[in-house]
């Protein structure tokens, strides 16, 4: 079977530029905007290049570039990924920042794919990133998708393989390091690519100038987008302090060394919590009505990100004087209504069904849609877990509001804080369009915890159409070992760099040493596993590497930041593109040879110079006992 493959794809920064915003009558942007180089998105790429792989496997499909960008940095950056990936050029000549309102962006993208001549909607495949290096969202693509009509979406993809009866299976990321397992009747499908099992393919001339034949007649027909922040108010756009005085050691032995680390690693864990403010005396009456939405887990129960997003909840709609009402679905939701029964909420409704057991986009976004309408709120708030955030940015679509992902803080004035630029920028913000939905960033707030009672729930009925079950869900595939993953549970991050698999003192790699090291500590010490890029890269590139490291390890711009009490990188030089990923860990401590790198630089709170290998092997040593 053929795909007519239409590719999402924006323009970033070039991740190693320094970024500093600035106020504009128009709004925040960058400083020095239109001369930073710029790069197509990681992970726009990377769907790219799944969209090159899949059409040169289904013979007759056709991939196509749809992007939105200045015209001089479009040009500039077509000329380096002209020769990846045959594919023909729909461009429009707009911005590119990542302050742009992403429904106004999805719906000048929609608008080109809707015009492309012979596209074939019934073969539609639609590719893009899962997220952006500059938004930082994941709500572009799926609006987009809603926009063409399409049920059927899946978010953190790492493969898509074409059954031979034509459905779709697809491997999407979720907490703890696994991936769901879904299989799709078939196309038209949205994919929201993480990084793939794909390396970078190498420069092609003969493909470079067949696409260059097309790239120029595509950039003078581009049609002109303005900026549109849509409603949005940003009151500021900061870069956070990420500053802090290392301590480098140098005279220490790697027994001493050892002797610190496990008494730091054993001492009390402090994560940074931040809790919301409430005004003493919160007015008694609002215009808002305030939706807490979440799934069940299940065992019917709510799952701690659940329980934060609802103290984000109660404190919002007590400043408000909001009416707040709670909203629950799954396959059943007797169990967590109880759970919050005194949570204070004038009503508990419920959709409960079968088809709710497992996540999947078209159930799930009719629930939303459902318990969103029967609450008639114009502020949904939800945790964002995988689960809710492939769904949310499309049920703010259907309900013609707004989604804002990422959301750390919620003011009583209803301005938000989240991140852009992949955690470099933090933003202040509100909005005036209703129905607003928040993705409430897990970790950053403490749950909600009073006991229980017994609740009474509204049911609200269920409407799913065949469109809503083309997709059936298969289960959970863990990694081949259930330690060697970024677990948000873990008290401790243990990142590893490529300085493992380098030449040692005695000339030689000892790779198999390695492994066997970092396996033990992660047994020992129940730390969770991050990677560094470089490291990931080998592996991809068929190099050495640690045989258990996936990109489902990455951590940094271009993979995951996770929020972790502490955390300890060995081998890796701590460069601002890896570094970023850890914006969220509390306490920072590394091992490296190079008393001058990255980490030096303010980066850790205490940088070991000493050789990660000597130094690991003691620290399992005491940890055994």
């Amino acid at each position: 079977m053929s795909y007519s493959i239409v590719v999402c794809a924006g323009l970033v920064p070039d991740p190693l530029q320094s970024l500093e915003p600035i106020q504009t009558p128009q709004g925040p942007a960058l400083k020095n905007e239109m001369m930073l180089p710029a790069v197509l998105d990681n992970w726009a790429f990377c769907a790219l290049v799944e969209a090159g792989r899949l059409a040169k496997d289904a013979p007759g499909s056709k991939v196509y570039l749809v992007s939105m960008a200045p015209k001089a940095k479009l040009q500039q950056v077509m000329m380096t990924v002209a020769q990846k990936v045959p594919f023909e050029l729909v461009c429009l000549d707009g911005p590119s920042s990542g302050f742009a309102d992403a429904a106004h962006v999805a719906a000048s993208l929609a608008e080109a794919i809707k015009a492309i001549p012979d596209l074939a909607r019934d073969r539609l495949l639609l590719f893009g990133g899962w997220e952006s290096a500059s938004r930082s969202a994941g709500v572009t693509l799926a609006m987009v998708g809603e926009r063409l009509g399409i049920r059927d979406q899946f978010q953190g993809v790492d493969e898509l393989t074409i059954q031979p009866d034509g459905r779709l299976r697809i491997l999407e990321r979720v907490e703890g390091g696994m991936h769901q397992v879904s299989l799709c009747a078939g196309a038209p499908a949205v994919l929201g690519w993480a990084t793939g099992n794909l390396p970078e393919p190498p420069n092609n001339p003969q493909i470079g100038m067949t696409n260059m034949r097309l790239l120029m007649p595509a950039l003078q027909k581009a049609r002109q987008v303005p900026k549109e922040t849509d409603g949005a108010s940003f009151a500021r756009v900061s870069l956070p302090a990420a500053r802090r005085a290392t301590r480098v050691v140098k005279d220490l032995t790697p027994e001493q060394i050892a002797q610190e680390l496990v008494s730091w690693i054993g001492g009390e864990a402090t994560l940074q919590v931040t809790e919301q403010a409430v005004s003493a005396a919160p007015p008694t009456s609002g215009s808002e009505t305030l939706l807490f939405l979440t799934p069940t887990q299940s065992d019917g129960t709510l799952a701690r990100a659940s329980l934060e997003a609802l103290s984000v909840a109660r404190n919002v709609a007590r400043a408000q004087g909001a009416r707040l009402v709670a909203g629950l679905y799954g396959e059943k939701v007797e169990a967590a209504a109880n759970q919050i029964a005194g949570c204070g909420a004038t009503s508990i409704l419920g959709v409960a069904s079968p088809e709710l057991a497992q996540p999947r986009y078209g159930t799930d976004a009719a629930a939303a849609e459902a318990l969103a309408r029967k609450a008639e709120a114009s502020l949904i708030l939800v945790p964002d877990t995988s689960r809710t955030h492939r769904v949310m940015s499309g049920v703010a679509h259907r309900l013609g509001g707004r989604a804002d992902t990422h959301v750390t803080g919620i003011s009583d004035s209803l301005e938000i804080t989240r991140w852009y630029y992949r955690q470099r920028m933090e933003a202040a913000l509100s909005r005036s369009q209703r129905p607003w939905v928040l993705l409430v960033e897990p970790g950053c707030h403490e749950p909600w915890a009073v006991e229980g009672g017994t609740a009474q729930v509204q049911s609200v009925s269920l409407e799913l159409t065949e469109a809503d079950l083309k997709t059936t869900v298969e289960g959970l595939q863990a990694p081949t070992s259930s330690q060697a993953t970024v677990r948000p549970g873990a008290d401790l991050l243990f990142v590893a760099g490529a300085g493992w698999t380098k030449t040692q003192k005695d000339g030689r790699a000892h790779t198999g040493d390695a492994e066997s090291l970092i396996l033990d500590f992660l047994q020992l010490s129940d730390a969770s596993l991050g990677g560094s890029k470089s490291l990931v890269d080998l592996g991809q590139e068929g190099q050495e590497s640690l045989s258990f490291m996936t990109h489902l390890n990455q951590v940094g711009q271009t993979g995951s930041s996770p929020r972790h009490p502490k955390g300890l990188s060995t081998c890796c030089h701590g460069e601002e593109p890896h570094a970023v990923g850890w914006r969220f860990v509390t306490e920072r401590r590394a091992i490296d040879l190079n008393p001058a790198c990255g980490w030096a630089q303010g980066k850790a709170d205490v940088l070991y110079v000493a050789d990660a290998f000597e130094v690991m092997e003691r620290v399992n040593q005491l940890l055994r006992g």
